[in-house]
């Protein structure tokens, strides 16, 4: 019994159904594994879609989605719940996004210099630096910029920090700074 079997019929029609090009650049992507390179019309088409295209239009250039100086603000339907949204929905990287990314970086990080409140649980605090990072990093194509091997056996649980053109890790044993 295959897949198809069991829910009735084959989805993939739906999935690549033009009147949503989330789904369909997901699908194309993640199921028929196209490079992302070769996709970018599809991906583009996310922007012009009335659920993205309304989340852009509430945009604002001080504070954004939310509160600029307070980048966790607003769950849901704040900077971070929209960021992880478009994020899921696959949009390319827009100004928009990229304004949130960076205020976040800049603003985000609680007074010990981590991305997430000691006394509450790190998990969406460090999802939404990942994603930041993920945004800002982002290119067409894979570019490697770097390989770097440690040589102790280092457990790295905190969040990284970008600053000044570096980045900088702490492991239960050493902090290491990386730059070009």
């Amino acid at each position: 019994m295959s897949w198809v079997d069991i829910i009735g019929r084959d989805p993939v029609p739906w999935l690549l159904d033009p009147g949503n090009p989330s789904a369909r650049f997901l699908t194309l992507k993640h199921i028929f594994r196209k490079p992302t390179a070769s996709l970018q019309e599809e991906q583009a088409r996310i922007l012009t879609w009335a659920p993205v295209a309304m989340l852009r239009r509430h945009w604002v250039p001080i504070n954004f989605w939310g509160r600029a100086a307070s980048p966790y603000y607003g769950g849901p339907i704040g900077n971070f719940g929209t960021l992880f949204l478009l994020t899921q929905l696959g949009t390319p990287r827009i100004s928009e996004t990229d304004a949130v990314c960076e205020n976040l970086l800049e603003r985000g990080r609680m007074p010990d210099g981590s991305f997430a409140p000691g006394d509450k649980t790190a998990a969406p605090w460090l999802a939404y630096t990942g994603i930041a990072l993920q945004i800002l990093a982002a290119q067409p194509t894979f570019q490697k910029l770097a390989h770097n091997r440690l040589k102790d056996r280092s457990i790295f649980d905190a969040s990284p920090i970008v600053s000044g053109g570096k980045l900088i890790l702490r492991s239960n044993h050493n902090l290491y700074c990386f730059s070009r």
